[in-house]
């Protein structure tokens, strides 16, 4: 008896992990195990430059365990890194279904709705980000913070912009410079 590989046809043996032919995964189910393997090799291949195979990892990572919010929100990572802001979206409102306080997501996504001057998802984004600070390296905090003030900004809140500014330089002394804002 044998079963088909879903990503190139071969039959392969039943109960076989990988098609002998292409080496990919067969459907086992839930894998935890397996999948953070594959994400950790995606993971070195992000940190490599190499975005594609990066991708490719993350989505097995995603086939075997998907309701890990985190492999959603890697992904949607390396898909900014390949610009395809599209489904880096995606990726982060799927990492927010499983996890709505999964605060990196939040602040990623509301990054990207900045971005395309969706200053109201943005803000929403942006706040819930901030309001799960304790979730959020410095780095990203501060960066989050200065993402919401550009929004107060546009929306013509000088006050609070100030207020955002402030809080993201007593984060990040050097952010404005980090972010090429000076």
């Amino acid at each position: 008896m044998s079963t088909n590989c879903p990503e190139c046809g071969f039959p392969n043996p039943e109960g076989s992990k990988f098609c002998e032919k292409c080496g990919c995964v067969q459907d086992m189910g839930p894998n935890p195990q397996l999948a953070e393997e594959y994400a950790t090799r995606a993971f070195k291949h992000s940190q490599n430059g190499n975005l594609e195979l990066a991708l490719e990892e993350y989505s097995k990572s995603i086939k075997l365990h998907p309701n890990n919010s985190s492999y959603y929100f890697q992904r949607g990572c390396t898909y900014i890194g390949l610009s395809k802001r599209y489904y880096a979206i995606q990726d982060f409102q799927t990492a927010l279904k499983i996890n709505p306080n999964h605060a990196n997501s939040h602040s990623m996504i509301g990054n990207e709705y900045l971005i395309q001057g969706d200053y109201d998802r943005a803000f929403y984004h942006l706040t819930k980000a901030i309001d799960l600070k304790n979730q959020l390296k410095p780095f990203i905090l501060a960066s989050t913070y200065m993402n919401r003030a550009i929004v107060f900004g546009l929306k013509g809140k000088k006050n609070d912009y100030k207020k955002d500014l402030d809080s993201a330089k007593k984060i990040d002394p050097l952010i404005e410079e980090r972010l090429n804002l000076r």
